[in-house]
């Protein structure tokens, strides 16, 4: 069987848990000698031709050129796509061919035109994706977007739409085209998953969370798959680290869905001998302003440390020296790749319930629980740990016996999707 991948930009890069999902998938298939091939989607192709990614076929194209896409494809011949980005684009071609097509669902914004699945009031949404439900939380996104919306919502959608359509082929202007374009950006959303939840053969969802919300948005219940995801498990062993100052750790994108500013408010309070070591970066504009002004904002507390981008294979050497992840999501989480890092290295986590927490952690068994956006309670949970570093001793021992390894997760997709399809 010959399985045909969809990567973006440079693959080999480690920038979000999509991206290194992906890479750790096509390498653990390649070292299975499975049959399979890629393509990337880049702003600017520079080679007409195959290209070789660890002797399989490795092909760069511009996302804008469709006709070059499935050239690209009938050259291939793949039994099925695996459809990682440019879902709706690739669902609607891999349809065209009448080749079956399997999306994975990375993040919220498959399906939310905000991306997060986090609303206006900062809670998870449980909204099904409607102009009525989701133009509120568009606008919130955009500076000055809440004094806008009351006026907006009274203007009748198709002359929205007609607005944005107008405002499309006109220069940018600051606020008027962001405003303008608001309802243009859900009908977007609303088309693209239109197209995955009508075309798809099948739609993995990594959690219960990401799953719910997709039924709920119209998926038909033949078409999901859910399948936790794999990592690459490390095959060195650390020894454990001192026990004071207790070090929390957080590992990830550092923007404001991931509730960077609920984590560090929560450690401010605490007047126990503990550290905060935070490790990622941003690459958005918006998510460095926001990154910026929170290192202000505690510049002087000398017990958080920034880091930055780490590469991947560095993450274990330095989470060995600290005792608990904390991931502190406000928006869906759909699955949490770096909780699955942190358990699989022998490091419990704190983490809120945002969906993908959920599917990993059992409070009290390798991790505990809290709900989402409350300071109060995940300070108090944090200052509980630093009383009593016995609790974090035992739980440590036990935190990995659930993680899955890429290995096993490759082997389980090919047995209950892949195999599935070529035997219809």
């Amino acid at each position: 069987m010959k399985v045909l991948l969809t990567a973006n930009g440079n693959f080999k890069d480690t920038y979000g848990g999509g991206q290194v999902y992906l890479n750790n998938l096509a390498n653990e298939m390649i070292h299975q000698e499975r049959d399979i091939a890629i393509i990337s989607f880049v702003a600017h192709c520079t080679a007409d031709i195959a290209l070789n990614y660890k002797g399989v076929p490795f092909y760069e194209v511009e996302a804008s050129d469709q006709q070059r896409i499935k050239t690209i494809i009938q050259e291939i011949a793949p039994d099925l796509i695996h459809i990682h980005f440019e879902k709706a684009m690739m669902v609607a071609i891999a349809a065209e061919l009448n080749i079956p097509a399997v999306v994975t669902v990375h993040h919220g914004g498959i399906l939310c035109p905000v991306g997060t699945l986090l609303n206006y009031r900062d809670e998870i949404c449980s909204c099904k994706v409607e102009y009525q439900n989701c133009l509120r939380c568009v606008l919130h996104d955009i500076r000055g977007g809440d004094y806008v919306w009351p006026i907006l919502k009274r203007i009748p959608v198709p002359f929205q739409l007609r607005i944005g359509k107008l405002l499309q082929h006109r220069p940018f202007i600051p606020f008027i085209t962001s405003y303008g374009q608001a309802a243009l950006s859900i009908s977007d959303k609303m088309s693209m998953w239109a197209t995955i939840a009508s075309k798809s053969t099948y739609v993995m969802a990594s959690s219960e969370a990401i799953a719910e919300v997709m039924l709920r948005n119209g998926l038909p219940q033949q078409q999901l798959k859910i399948l936790p995801l794999g990592i690459v498990m490390s095959s060195k062993s650390f020894p454990a680290p001192a026990q004071r100052p207790l070090k929390f750790f957080y590992t990830g994108r550092i923007c404001y869905s991931k509730g960077i500013h609920v984590l560090l408010a929560a450690f401010s309070l605490i007047k126990s001998d503990c550290e905060l070591h935070m490790i990622g970066s941003e690459r958005r504009k918006t998510a460095v302003g926001y990154m910026n002004r929170l290192k202000r904002r505690y510049r002087k507390d000398k017990r958080i440390y920034w880091y930055g981008h780490i590469k991947q294979e560095q993450l274990p050497v330095l989470m060995a020296d600290f005792h608990v992840m904390v991931h502190p999501a406000i928006g869906l989480e759909v699955y949490g790749l770096a909780i699955a890092e942190a358990l699989s290295l022998g490091k419990p986590v704190l983490a809120s319930r945002c969906g993908g927490a959920e599917m990993q952690i059992t409070s009290d068994i390798n991790g505990w629980l809290v709900p989402p956006n409350d300071i109060a309670a995940l300070k108090s949970k944090m200052e509980f740990l630093c009383h009593h570093p016995e609790v974090i001793n035992r739980i440590s021992k036990q935190t990995a016996h659930n993680v899955i390894n890429i290995e096993n997760h490759v082997n389980t997709l090919y047995k209950e999707v892949f195999e599935v399809i070529s035997e219809r």
